[in-house]
């Protein structure tokens, strides 16, 4: 049975719980990039007081092991924007988010911390077992978080493929953390896959990598269409034994067992992985099992400047007061694209009067287009002053 509270973690239920949308099951890592406060308590006393309204499953501290948890596994959390009418926070069957309690550039114990990865990690092995017992897939769908940097994945990566995300990747979110991570898919039982001495943890007993054939990806965690074939065809050759449910658009360890089986009945030895039956396909089995191989898709066209806008998040980002990173990102397009007044202090996360007279004189500019110069920001302001900033239009 699945505990949808982590073993060990202290709870703290916050309540307003709402269920989950289907489909791959994913975690969130997040920091919490505090510069006055780097406790654990403190930022425990946040989350179940005054930010409770952006409160994540989990929070963690990497250098006591602290846990503590807010809602259970197939709650939402609060730690997400939505990008426009997609509600991130309930992507998934589970959409697990994790705030480390970590600023960088912060000092313990008289020694300076610049990323995640430098931390002693404690514990990180008992929430990855947590999450690998959701069915939390080891990859990175986006790649594994190298900056303190924007690296956005694909509306379609983020809807139908599971794993781990940075708040980095995740559609419709401005931030940039959580930086540099440590190699999470290490954390085993008595591991410490951050600085601490321990760095040399046993391997996985089943393989969790993926390869490249044609153009797909194949093992542990790939997603599409070409991965339920492939169970099909395992399954129709009588290799199926350990599907519980039969196959699906995501390779899971059932998949990998089964090529095993597979693979071993052509006379290949060794199913430790990176053996040569380990269940990762290669192309001469996967040839022999599918007739031929299949082909990634042709890419897809290149977005127009339209659809390559950030996704609209309501007029209510944009009023007067209003505090949030998207009114810092509509400061920034108009101050680049020269409207209004100019800032003496800003931009800023808060509308003030001064933004709303930018906005004001953006629309004034394009009177025909946008409507009345009221100041507020609407789908078309929004798309209008990234264009400017952008070069797309003209001013």
């Amino acid at each position: 049975m699945t505990d949808l509270w982590m073993p060990g973690a202290a709870r703290h239920p916050l309540g307003n719980t709402a269920a989950m949308n289907s489909g791959p099951a994913r975690a969130v890592w997040h920091i919490t990039s505090n510069a006055r406060d780097w406790t654990f308590t403190n930022e425990l006393g946040w989350f179940t007081g005054g930010g409770t309204d952006v409160a994540p499953h989990l929070l963690w501290d990497p250098f006591t092991g602290e846990i503590a948890q807010f809602f259970p596994a197939d709650s939402r959390a609060l730690a997400l924007q939505n990008a426009g009418t997609v509600k991130t926070n309930r992507t998934g069957a589970y959409c697990i988010q994790i705030e480390t309690v970590f600023t960088a550039g912060e000092t313990v114990d008289g020694k300076r911390y610049a990323t995640v990865r430098d931390t002693p990690c404690k514990d990180l092995d008992r929430i990855m077992a947590w999450l690998r017992s959701l069915g939390i897939p080891d990859v990175w769908p986006g790649g594994a978080p190298t900056a303190f940097a924007r690296d956005t994945v694909s509306m379609d990566t983020w809807l139908n493929r599971g794993g781990h995300y940075g708040h980095h990747q995740i559609p419709g979110n401005t931030h940039v953390d959580p930086g540099p991570m440590p190699d999470l898919f290490t954390a085993t039982p008595g591991s410490d896959p951050g600085s601490g001495p321990n760095t040399s943890p046993a391997p996985p007993e089943i393989a969790r990598y993926q390869v490249t054939v044609n153009g797909l990806q194949y093992g542990y965690g790939a997603h599409g269409d070409h991965v339920t074939k492939v169970g099909q065809a395992l399954v129709t050759k009588g290799f199926g034994r350990h599907y519980k449910v039969g196959p699906s658009p995501d390779w899971s360890d059932a998949d990998t067992l089964n090529y095993s089986d597979y693979q071993v009945s052509l006379g290949y030895t060794g199913t430790a992985p990176h053996q040569d039956a380990d269940g990762v396909p290669g192309p001469t089995t996967l040839k022999q099992l599918l007739g031929s191989l299949p082909a990634a898709p042709a890419s897809a066209p290149a977005p127009s400047p339209a659809s390559a806008c950030p996704p609209f998040p309501g007029r209510q980002c944009f009023v007067l007061g209003a505090h949030n990173d998207y009114a810092l990102q509509l400061q920034k397009w108009l101050d680049k694209g020269g409207w209004g007044p100019k800032y003496q202090v800003g931009p800023s996360r808060t509308m003030t009067a001064v933004d709303l007279a930018k906005v004001k004189a953006l629309q004034q500019h394009y009177l025909k287009d946008l409507g009345p110069a009221d100041g507020l920001t609407g789908p078309k302001t929004w798309l209008y002053a990234w264009q400017v900033a952008n070069g797309l239009r003209k001013k």
